[in-house]
């Protein structure tokens, strides 16, 4: 809110007209962004990658330039453009950026920007988000989510997913999936190092094991860069993704290229562009790393 507020303050002293929205949870925030009654020139949203995420579809919705900052526990989207979690920042953005368009992704009709997961990660992350006090701090975040993983890896097996890229079953039994539309989970577990927002295409990290230990085992190798990481691990790209298997029932994933208008540095953008090109010049469909 503060970071909100000096903002708000610092645009109207260079005569920029603004208005402040705020939302207490996600759900006010999604019908407010499915509204087409207040039109704007550009749209600012402060906070981490669920709310960015939900706001989007106001500014994908009406083809209006989208500025994240930064100000929650991930914060994927704008760490894969370089966006500042600072007013000075994101001030210098709306000065001197310029636009470029990112690729959203679709779950089952529902935008998102970064990743869908499923299967060990995704109840992980369930479980410390819908608890009644969620941490707040970053370290007590960690540390709930190290917590729930030890617990899981105590119940029952987990899922055998059916994995379908682009018309193609790329897995009939993996026990974790991630479709990403960013590097994903960044640094700390970088199982999609090369995800692109720029790209047209997901990429999507598949994970065999027979029990929820072997899971987090593999995915703690992945966290640490032991050798022999990669085993029983997939990459692929694809515009399309379906997930079978799941209590929920099937999940539908699609690429939409190109809709999201995102205020970038003339710096971010380049790179951008170069990365885009050198994928699109030798990347195949599949990558296999079973080893």
């Amino acid at each position: 809110m503060s970071t909100a507020l000096k903002l708000r303050d610092a645009l109207a002293k260079r005569r920029r007209r603004t208005s402040l929205e705020v939302f207490e949870d996600l759900e006010s925030l999604h019908r407010w962004a499915q509204q087409d009654n207040d039109p704007f020139a550009a749209l600012v949203c402060v906070g981490g990658d669920g709310t960015q995420s939900t706001t989007a579809l106001a500014a994908v919705r009406r083809s209006v330039p989208f500025l994240p900052v930064s100000s929650g526990f991930g914060n994927l989207f704008a760490r894969a453009f370089k966006h500042p979690a600072t007013v000075e920042g994101a001030l210098d953005l709306l000065a001197h950026g310029q636009v470029i368009h990112s690729d959203v992704g679709l779950r089952n009709g529902e935008l998102f920007l970064c990743q869908q997961s499923y299967g060990l990660i995704a109840e992980v992350q369930e479980a410390v988000e819908a608890a009644a006090a969620a941490p707040r701090s970053r370290w007590q975040r960690w540390l709930a989510y190290y917590r729930a993983a030890l617990g899981h890896i105590r119940q029952t097996r987990p899922a055998r997913l059916r994995v379908v890229v682009d018309g193609r079953v790329v897995s009939a039994d993996a026990a974790l999936v991630i479709v990403a539309n960013v590097k994903t989970y960044g640094p700390w577990l970088p199982l999609a190092p090369d995800a692109s927002p720029v790209d047209g295409l997901f990429d999507v990290f598949v994970l065999k094991g027979a029990t929820h230990r072997q899971v987090f085992r593999k995915l703690l190798q992945w966290h640490l860069r032991l050798p022999g990481a990669a085993s029983d691990t997939l990459l692929c790209r694809g515009a399309r993704v379906s997930v079978l298997g799941l209590r929920s029932g099937r999940e539908q994933l699609e690429v939409l290229r190109g809709r999201l208008p995102v205020v970038v540095s003339p710096e971010t953008a380049a790179a951008l562009e170069q990365g885009r090109h050198r994928q699109e010049a030798g990347v195949p469909l599949v990558l296999d790393r079973v080893a």
